[in-house]
């Protein structure tokens, strides 16, 4: 055991022997700081990995949010243009006629959903994913 050994090798006033158990307790504290910044480093890694997979999937999402609502939005057009053109003949009232009029009060409104990205960024994990020009990316997208 370095304790005893330590003792002994004092009592003996055998300095090299208590620094070389010196410098292996030294080196002992260092390396296991050093397994502890690896491990913590590895585990922000893991973080930051799956915030990222995270806003990905949260981006896909705003994707087929944004295509459902292009679709309507086209459906809505196309239903405000029979409208249009009955108005423009008052003998003929196609079908779709009244749901072209109730369409053109009200459109749908985009709703893509931003949470992951709100959450990142309340808890400061967003400042800390990938280099500056992703992070400027990734808040464009969501401001557009």
């Amino acid at each position: 055991m370095i304790g005893r050994g330590t003792r002994a090798a004092l009592a003996r006033q055998d300095w090299v022997a208590v620094g070389i158990e010196f410098v292996l307790v030294v080196l002992g504290v260092l390396l296991a700081f050093k397994i502890s910044d690896w491990s913590e480093a590895a585990h922000d890694r893991d973080v930051r990995n799956q915030a990222v997979g995270r806003l990905l999937n949260e981006a896909q999402q705003d994707v087929a949010a944004l295509r459902d609502l292009d679709v309507a939005l086209k459906e809505n057009l196309d239903l405000m243009e029979v409208s249009a053109k009955a108005m423009r003949d008052p003998t003929a009232r196609p079908p779709g006629f009244d749901e072209g009029i109730a369409g053109s009060r009200v459109l749908p409104k985009p709703d893509a959903p931003d949470t992951i990205y709100r959450e990142l960024v309340s808890s400061g994990l967003f400042g800390k994913l990938g280099d500056v020009a992703m992070r400027d990316a990734v808040a464009d997208y969501v401001r557009s």
